[in-house]
């Protein structure tokens, strides 16, 4: 039998289970009971009724997890090139650079 993994689960399916998961602590069930039950550990449940105590529903709302800042590329606009490129945020790149660079065709990797 394959472990549960909550992850797999879309934005509103969670949403409702950590709804549900609430109510049930707030009838008087055990957070430890629940967590069995749906297959999360309780810790989890611990941080939705915390979430909920803290925000109401709200709190239990799907929200975006930020993930690592982009470090090596960002796209940038050159205003004299007129021409969207990708460059090294680290490279200290001028137009003139980058008009050379696009010229020969080169392509350059940090």
């Amino acid at each position: 039998m394959d472990k549960f993994d909550g992850r797999k689960l879309d934005h509103k399916t969670r949403e409702a289970i950590r709804k549900r998961a609430v109510q049930r602590i707030l009838d008087g069930e055990s957070p430890e009971v629940i967590a069995k039950n749906l297959g999360y550990h309780r810790s989890a449940v611990c941080q939705w009724m915390k979430r909920y105590s803290d925000a109401g529903e709200t709190g239990l709302a799907y929200r975006k997890i930020p993930g690592a800042k982009p470090r090596l590329f960002v796209p940038q606009s050159c205003a004299d090139c007129q021409s969207e490129v990708v460059i090294n945020i680290y490279a200290e790149l001028t137009c003139p650079v980058i008009e050379d660079l696009l010229d020969n065709s080169t392509t350059f990797y940090s």
